[in-house]
């Protein structure tokens, strides 16, 4: 005879069966589960290699629009896809460069710090260092870009051309007599548009009868030679000293000349357009004699 009533027991076997069913249904669940987590773990693992792809993808196409924007001047576009490309790839020095270029031309503070770097990197170029440095002398404290220029090897740094580029520089601390020494020195009948147009800055530095009137045949020679950009910075140095400008040989019929060539004339009364009023501005020195 049964210990306990017929009823109890039926409930204790309908507890039991139910226990087992939830049981069975838990690890059912469990197995889904464990099933769902390692079909995660394929997928991802598949797609990991997929990803790489496409943020490299990604990233390339963001360094190649950095260096179109910069070809393109455009310094803001270029900064921030180079800056990009960085945050993926920290030791992309094609980046770097792109980046650090255009921060020294937008003139942001510290800028010259990251140019600094690049300067001194072993990967760059003699172009790089001599670019970079161009663009430090106007805008680094002037310590710092001397450092600099002493600390290039000596095969750059006895090169015309990087003299040339901290000619401003020296002129600015009064060293003209000693920096058109060391340029003289270096210097030669074929040097390039960048070295004569320094040597134009410093025979403009102190000048006198003899000095402009070679500074005025540099000028012309630059103007021969095609020399554009220089040309025109020659044009408004040569307007700073009297008698630069004067009419007369070695210069051209000036107001022609630059009428016929108006990729030349910068914006100079700053109307936010290049027009006839900046010439007159340059014609305002184009009287008087060497």
């Amino acid at each position: 005879m049964s210990r306990f009533p017929v009823s109890v027991a039926s409930e204790g076997a309908g507890k039991y069966l139910r226990y087992t069913k939830k049981r069975k249904i838990t690890r059912k669940m469990a197995r889904i589960y464990a099933c769902g987590v390692a079909l995660l773990i394929a997928l991802g693992i598949a797609a990991k290699p997929a990803y790489h792809v496409y943020r490299e993808h990604r990233t390339n196409g963001n360094l190649a629009a950095a260096q179109v924007a910069a070809r393109a001047g455009d310094w803001i576009a270029a900064r921030d896809k180079a800056r990009s490309v960085l945050l993926v790839r920290r030791d992309d020095f094609e980046a770097f460069r792109v980046w650090a270029h255009a921060r020294l031309k937008l003139g942001e503070p510290s800028a010259y710090m990251a140019a600094a770097q690049l300067i001194t990197d072993a990967r760059a170029t003699r172009e790089d260092r001599l670019e970079t440095l161009r663009l430090l002398v106007p805008l680094a404290p002037q310590a710092l870009v001397l450092a600099l220029y002493c600390h290039l090897p000596k095969e750059l740094s006895e090169q015309s051309s990087f003299r040339a580029a901290i000619i401003p520089l020296l002129i600015q601390r009064g060293e003209v007599d000693s920096a058109e020494k060391e340029l003289r020195a270096v210097a030669h009948q074929t040097a390039g548009p960048d070295v004569r147009l320094e040597m134009l800055r410093m025979l403009c530095a102190k000048p006198n009868a003899q000095r402009v009137g070679v500074a005025r045949r540099v000028f012309a020679d630059l103007r021969a030679a095609n020399a554009n950009d220089e040309a025109l910075d020659a044009l408004l140095l040569l307007g700073e000293v009297p008698g630069g400008l004067a009419p007369g040989e070695p210069l051209p019929d000036l107001p022609a000349w630059l009428k016929q060539q108006p990729n030349l004339v910068s914006d100079l009364n700053g109307d936010g357009k290049v027009d006839f009023k900046d010439l007159e501005i340059l014609g305002e020195n184009w009287s008087g004699s060497p």
